[in-house]
């Protein structure tokens, strides 16, 4: 290769190289951490403090992650499922990601915090991924590593499912001091229209003779469907 005095390899500037490199050189850069930014987002989820705060004012569903204390199939949802483009554009843009380690690693109140989540929403195996509503109303879970593809389908089908704005709408319904929804069926039995608690069916025990041989007598013992 030969340079010449005007400053040009083989008839090319040597400036318009340079650029020509500086521009590829920046292009690879720019798609390579474009690539990464989508599967690190994945790898920093929002920690499960945030259920007691900003998780209750999100405007689309919470998607908890327990990972316990860790283990193999846990690393391999990191690495495999939550780094594929698909399942992390459908976290990104339907749910609010956040992470709930095991309780073992911290102490009270913690971790008796920590506890009571695994067993609110009966976390008995790592990893799991439960969807709730912003009000922690659980709305379907699933257990174990699953594969991209299998992850994929399990949020798409929740998502769109109807099963989101049934919990969503219950959860706007007024409650009772027990938490119990006002519009429920078991309520209103215990309720009458204004919503004081009607007197309960006294027991068989507590009926007077009489009225308990009254009760119980030939005529009215019928089959009742």
């Amino acid at each position: 290769m030969r340079l010449s005095r005007k400053g040009a390899t083989n008839g090319i500037p040597i400036w318009l190289l340079a650029l020509t490199i500086g521009l590829f050189i920046l292009r690879v850069a720019l798609w390579s951490g474009h690539s990464q930014q989508v599967a690190l987002k994945f790898v920093n989820w929002r920690p499960y403090t945030e259920l007691k705060t900003l998780a209750k004012a999100q405007d689309k569903p919470l998607l908890l992650y327990f990972v316990g204390d860790g283990s193999p199939k846990t690393e391999m949802m990191d690495d495999i499922v939550f780094s594929n483009r698909m399942v992390a554009e459908c976290i990104l843009n339907d749910f609010y990601p956040i992470i709930v380690p095991g309780a073992n690693q911290f102490e009270d109140p913690e971790r008796l915090y920590i506890r009571k989540l695994y067993k609110k929403y009966m976390v008995v195996q790592v990893p799991s991924l439960v969807v709730t509503t912003p009000a922690g109303t659980e709305v379907s879970h699933t257990n174990g590593f699953k594969p991209s593809a299998q992850t994929y389908q399990f949020l798409k089908t929740v998502k769109d499912g109807p099963r989101i704005k049934e919990a969503e709408t219950s959860d706007k319904e007024p409650k009772d001091a027990s938490g119990k929804s006002k519009k429920s069926l078991d309520w209103h039995r215990w309720h009458d229209s204004e919503g004081n608690d009607l007197p309960e069916k006294p027991d068989i025990n507590d009926l007077e003779p009489d009225q308990t041989e009254r009760e119980h007598s030939p005529a009215s013992s019928f089959i009742h469907f």
